[in-house]
């Protein structure tokens, strides 16, 4: 972490001596967070609890952005949106994410997400975060879970979501569960992909299944 700190400042004052500072943006982030340990995960992204969804969000644009910290939860699908607008550029209809610093969000908007091959999925709404198991899995003794298993954790006052409060907050399941199902059947309203899509070469498929991508 030191070292890409050290980097992206290098980046920074190298920008800064070219004189391009002003029409550059830098923008930090990543795909996944990575467990250390909790919930039974060690060096790895699984599931979807809170170490493998934070990650960074940082944006550097001199001139446009003054310094801040935000607390509102931002997504992978804002990180375009909010790029082209900070360009002054249109963004296409077809990105479903928003730009940053356009608009604050909506208020009772819920965070919607969904784990690799669609095993769980969440929904993030104020201080109450729900996941929902729809596929059984077996990852370590320490975290398995069966199908249609419902958690619900209050991250404020239970960060490390140490506490599973499903059995005693069913109003909270019931509306974070409606949300999540209304979102899963508008996902699901898309067309059918083209027949006689290209087939993958075996080489490509050799290196995705050696990072984990493909089974």
């Amino acid at each position: 972490m030191s070292y890409a700190d050290h980097a992206v400042g290098e980046l920074r004052d190298a920008l800064e001596q070219l004189g391009l500072a002003g029409r550059t943006i830098v923008v930090v982030t990543a795909d996944h967070g990575e467990s250390l340990g909790e919930h039974g995960v060690y060096f790895d992204h699984f599931g979807l609890h809170e170490p493998s969804l934070r990650v960074p969000f940082i944006v550097w644009a001199p001139g446009r952005l003054a310094p801040a910290r935000r607390t509102d939860p931002a997504r992978g699908l804002d990180v375009a949106p909010t790029v082209l607008g900070l360009a002054a550029l249109p963004v296409p209809s077809a990105m479903q994410g928003r730009d940053l610093f356009a608009a604050a969000p909506e208020a009772d908007a819920p965070v919607l997400a969904e784990a690799a091959r669609g095993l769980q999925h969440m929904a993030l709404a104020g201080r109450w975060k729900l996941i929902r198991t729809e596929q059984s899995f077996h990852y370590v003794d320490a975290f398995a879970r069966e199908a249609g298993a419902v958690e619900l954790y209050d991250l404020e006052a239970d960060p490390t979501e140490a506490h599973d409060l499903g059995a005693s907050r069913p109003d909270v399941v019931a509306a974070l569960v409606t949300r999540l199902d209304g979102w899963l059947a508008a996902e699901r309203r898309t067309p059918a992909e083209p027949s006689g899509a290209p087939a993958v070469p075996a080489d490509v498929q050799q290196a995705l299944r050696a990072l984990g991508y493909v089974e």
